[in-house]
């Protein structure tokens, strides 16, 4: 049995931004929350097949946080 971690990607989705499991579609996505990825309950499967929702780079992602 294979128990290493597969490819997660990173969607904007409205105002939050997931990670999702690409080739775990039923794993729990994450969500990033005050600068840490916490999980939920949400489908991985459910945040890649939204129409709404925007794959972004982590590069992406690091340039939307506001500087602290």
């Amino acid at each position: 049995m294979d128990l290493s971690p597969g490819e997660r990607r990173i969607f904007r989705l409205g105002g939050s931004v997931f990670r999702a499991w690409t080739d775990r579609p039923d794993a729990g996505a994450e969500i990033y929350r005050s600068g840490e990825w916490v999980w939920t309950p949400i489908p991985s499967g459910a945040i890649l097949s939204n129409p709404h929702a925007v794959e972004i780079s982590s590069d992406e992602l690091l340039q939307d946080r506001p500087a602290g």
